[in-house]
């Protein structure tokens, strides 16, 4: 599992900007990774090789506890509760609007969690559970189905989905991704 590092977190920790240390992705002067949302991350991993080249600290968060979590969400579904409930967890949000950019974001760089939507446009969840669960490189990223019907709970835990939250139920969506995330 990559945990990834947002450049504004290495800007505060290093006393630069975020726009300095974004420029220093871009040129590959400081390895970094680019989400499907456009955003710049850097995986922990080179931090600490970057810190000793270029005789910087090494951030605490380089440490891997920061965790990014995708949220496969319908465009009309307000993630900013579940935004506000794990800002004190030290979690990362991404977010994507669609099944196959769910599908693709996990292929190309997994999270340390995954929430899915159970209204989630351009594919079925149960079908997105399945696909993640038979892939080797995605069969252990904790997935959780938020804002689900209660009849379809059961349907959910069996495709492989790890917990469920209830429609209004984002206390606990995070306390379950705190459970569920964490090394």
């Amino acid at each position: 599992m990559a945990w990834l590092i947002r450049p504004i977190v290495l800007a505060n920790a290093w006393g630069v900007s975020s726009r300095t240390v974004t420029e220093w992705i871009r040129t590959g002067r400081l390895p970094g990774v680019r989400t499907p949302g456009g955003q710049h991350r850097v995986r922990v991993d080179a931090i600490a090789k970057f810190c000793d080249a270029e005789g910087l600290p090494v951030p605490k968060l380089a440490s891997g506890r920061e965790l990014t979590v995708l949220v496969a969400k319908r465009q009309n579904l307000d993630v900013r509760p579940l935004r506000r409930a794990l800002r004190a967890l030290d979690v990362d949000l991404e977010v994507t609007t669609s099944g196959a950019g769910a599908l693709l974001a996990v292929a190309s760089d997994p999270p340390g969690a995954l929430v899915l939507d159970a209204q989630l446009p351009g594919l079925d969840v149960v079908s997105i559970l399945r696909a993640l669960a038979e892939s080797p490189k995605t069969a252990k990223i904790p997935i959780l189905v938020c804002d689900a019907p209660k009849l379809r709970v059961a349907r959910y835990l069996d495709a492989g989905a790890h917990a469920v939250a209830l429609r209004g139920e984002i206390a606990t969506l995070a306390e379950e991704l705190a459970r569920l995330a964490r090394p």
